[in-house]
């Protein structure tokens, strides 16, 4: 197995080492995969000069979020991501609306792979003690995993910790994109990080960072309900398909949700809300009166949602692929946007 480290680090300012690093890269993947590469997945349009250079058999693109919304979206990862897509054999997203944008300027089909879960693993957590840094906080809680970064809404948690300080807020996760303190927050969003900052100081919000896995499955069967606090204005989070949302369901406990549109027909087991007061009913609803749907509702939703069934899935788009002739499609001489 090969793990790219920190360094040497890619300079699309200067090329001649960015070819360099990128070439490196290149040469230690394939002395792992092998001269011949069969198939390359590709997760993100940046890596796409170290894949031009391993010219696999058959390119796969999985898009696992709509880059084209993030702030760091530029015209040479535009040029790459074409690049991907006019080679690519098979393309798979976890949602329509990505679906949507990449069936626009791509000539294969997309198609759609939802999250899911491994179902035995999270609700088999269920045994599992309340991890100590998370049995010293006050109920009710509820709980945010993940990573924490410019998705979530703190502008609405700070709301609401305000309004009901006997709530207590409980984010599981690495802060990631979060401005150094000392930095004046800019942009369109400034409000949030500036909200971020005040919720780490409310005694009712508890930002406890990175668990062990088997923690954060066990932590969400001692929370009172779990929530996916997403912002709902426009970026990519509105695109996204929660990793986390069968997790909860394999769970059991209620589940509150910014209305997504990717997880919206499973408002038969969660609540989907938008605005601060609907967010307080929800909250309300959950912590007093177990929420929507039952917790035998909500784990059969997440065992029907089992990673093993999207694996069969994908297994038979990839036997599907390689019966089909080579393309071949990569030259000697293969140039990427972000080299030139």
């Amino acid at each position: 197995m090969y793990v790219e480290g920190r360094f040497p680090f890619r300079l699309p300012s200067r090329p001649r080492w960015d070819r360099w690093v990128v070439e490196r890269h290149a040469r230690q993947v394939s002395a792992v995969a092998g001269s011949d590469a069969a198939i390359v997945c590709l997760c993100h349009p940046s890596l796409w000069p170290i894949a031009a250079r391993l010219r696999p058999r058959w390119l796969v693109y999985y898009p696992y979020d709509n880059f084209s919304k993030e702030d760091g979206w530029s015209e040479a990862l535009a040029l790459d991501e074409q690049s991907v897509l006019d080679r690519a054999d098979l393309v798979v997203v976890p949602t329509a609306p990505i679906a949507n944008r990449l069936n626009g300027v791509s000539e294969r089909r997309v198609r759609v792979l939802p999250n899911g879960v491994d179902y035995e693993t999270v609700a088999g957590a269920q045994a599992s003690p309340c991890p100590a840094v998370l049995a010293s906080i006050p109920r009710p809680r509820i709980a945010y995993t993940g990573v924490l970064n410019r998705k979530l809404d703190f502008v609405l948690v700070e709301a609401i910790a305000k309004h009901r300080p006997d709530w207590h807020w409980v984010f599981v996760g690495p802060q990631l994109g979060r401005p150094p303190r000392n930095a004046p927050p800019m942009g369109r969003h400034a409000a949030q990080e500036e909200a971020w900052r005040r919720c780490e100081s409310f005694p009712n919000v508890h930002m406890v960072g990175e668990l062990p896995v088997a923690q954060v499955h066990a932590g969400l069967h001692h929370m009172d309900v779990n929530v996916i606090c997403n912002r709902s204005d426009e970026g990519w989070w509105e695109d996204a398909y929660p990793l986390k949302f069968h997790e909860y369901l394999a769970a059991g406990k209620p589940v509150v949700s910014t209305r997504v549109a990717s997880i919206a027909h499973f408002a038969g087991v969660a609540e989907f809300v938008v605005g601060v007061d609907a967010w307080i009913d929800g909250l309300t609803r959950a912590i007093a009166r177990g929420g929507v749907g039952t917790a035998t509702e909500r784990r059969a939703v997440a065992r029907a949602n089992d990673w093993d069934a999207r694996v069969d899935t994908l297994e038979s788009w990839l036997k599907g692929l390689i019966a089909m002739p080579e393309r071949r499609v990569f030259a000697q001489e293969e140039a990427c946007s972000s080299l030139q």
